[in-house]
């Protein structure tokens, strides 16, 4: 049986300071993870690291998405509501590998 585990992790109304400020950490963090990822791979495993390049672009194009937004909330006066929630579901079992699905 699949559970799948939801949680909210933003929710609310926010200034386009603030919701660039929420955003764009996130995006900064994941992009960090990816980029160590890369380097421990090519480090330990001389790995394949096409995955975690291609969701680097990925993640900095949204976050060219988002300036655009935030520039447009900016010059006309908008605020952001943000629900933000993201789900949760046990798969599979722990391998010595690292997984670059992240």
């Amino acid at each position: 049986m699949e559970i799948i585990h939801q949680f909210k992790i933003i929710d609310g109304d926010f200034s386009p300071s603030e919701a660039n400020q929420v955003l764009m950490n996130m995006l900064s963090s994941k992009i960090s993870f990816h980029s160590m990822e890369i380097f421990s791979i090519q480090e330990r495993f001389n790995g394949d690291v096409s995955r975690s390049k291609k969701r680097i672009r990925e993640l900095k194009a949204i976050g060219d998405s988002l300036n655009t937004l935030f520039d447009d909330a900016r010059a006309n006066g908008m605020k952001f509501r943000i629900d933000g929630s993201i789900k949760i579901q046990l798969v599979g079992e722990v391998t010595d590998v690292p997984q670059e699905d992240k």
